[in-house]
């Protein structure tokens, strides 16, 4: 996947790219690595709050990294069912199963001055059609 994510950073934003075309898989997770993430001290901080769970950018379910790279601590009310990450994710799917071509994702997320992400910014293609995106508070 790795050929298919620019990496960029500007002040505390960093920008993730995914460039290729999503489809629904069985890949594996990570939970060694999610849990990782909410318990990794950087500069003598913790990266999330114990509200945070380990969540991916790019779900498993789309082949998304179960690595560190693809990994950051966000609320588990915006991550877990019924939250809007995962609302999102789930409308994806089902697009997807629809034949609906998801392509060049790109994430913006903007850190605190504690490391942990404050918001995320989503916006991607569908059909080649660009316009749908969607901001999230973290």
């Amino acid at each position: 996947m790795s050929q298919n994510v620019y990496y960029g950073q500007k002040l505390k934003q960093i920008i993730r790219r995914f460039l290729k075309t999503f489809r629904i898989g069985p890949w594996d997770r990570n939970k060694y690595q999610q849990s990782l993430k909410c318990k990794k001290i950087k500069n003598g901080k913790f990266d999330g709050l114990d509200a945070d769970q380990g969540s991916h950018l790019i779900g498993s379910q789309f082949g998304g990294p179960g690595e560190q790279i693809n990994l950051v601590p966000m609320k588990k009310s915006l991550n877990q069912s019924g939250g809007d990450w995962y609302n999102m994710e789930a409308a994806w799917a089902t697009k997807i199963q629809n034949g609906v071509n998801i392509t060049d994702v790109n994430i913006v997320i903007v850190y605190g001055t504690t490391g942990r992400p404050v918001s995320f910014t989503v916006s991607w293609k569908e059909n080649g059609v660009g316009g749908f995106g969607e901001l999230f508070d973290n």
